[in-house]
């Protein structure tokens, strides 16, 4: 909860007076198994486990469109004991999605301007992106996985690099448009 309070108090401030954000919280979600398999460096088994529990979008004053969800991936390593107990470990860390829609005629192609700045994202100790990707010529797609410590704290510290290196795209990206006489 302190997570998404934050988040939606930074994304206010670009949200506009109309700004309204769906959000769907799951409070008692359920586990999607992801893979299981015998345990690689010992005895017993490694289950994999998805559990999604927030998800919200919205619109910015500007007329991006934002979407972002947040999944918790959890690492189980199950064994045995010699006299029959079960032992039980979890890991667990946090996936974090964001995407934006954002228009073409006013920011150009964002892509070109991603390549032209060396790395956008200065990611706090924890954090790692996984991917950057431009999905169609009008999206803006990133997915970060938060593992040492994923509380509310470092989530939105992860959250906040990820939406100010996407800021810093698409505003080299519209001084671009704006140099090249494009629509202003």
């Amino acid at each position: 909860m302190e997570f998404l309070r934050l988040t939606l108090n930074m994304l206010s401030q670009d949200a506009g007076r109309k700004g309204r954000f769906q959000v769907l919280l799951q409070l008692h979600g359920k586990r999607e198994k992801i893979s299981e398999g015998p345990n690689p460096h010992g005895i017993g088994r490694l289950n994999f486990f998805r559990d999604p529990w927030l998800s919200f979008s919205g619109r910015l004053s500007d007329g991006t469109a934002i979407s972002a969800s947040c999944a918790d991936l959890i690492r189980q390593r199950v064994r045995k004991n010699p006299r029959g107990k079960t032992k039980t470990k979890e890991r667990r860390a946090c996936l974090v999605r964001v995407q934006l829609d954002y228009n073409s005629a006013w920011y150009g192609d964002a892509a070109i301007a991603a390549r032209s700045i060396g790395k956008p994202f200065r990611l706090p100790f924890g954090a790692e992106m996984k991917a950057f990707t431009f999905p169609t010529g009008q999206a803006l797609a990133m997915k970060t996985l938060v593992k040492d410590d994923p509380v509310a704290a470092n989530l939105h510290a992860a959250g906040e690099a990820m939406m100010l290196g996407a800021y810093r795209i698409l505003n080299l990206s519209r001084q671009r448009v704006l140099a090249s006489g494009g629509r202003k």
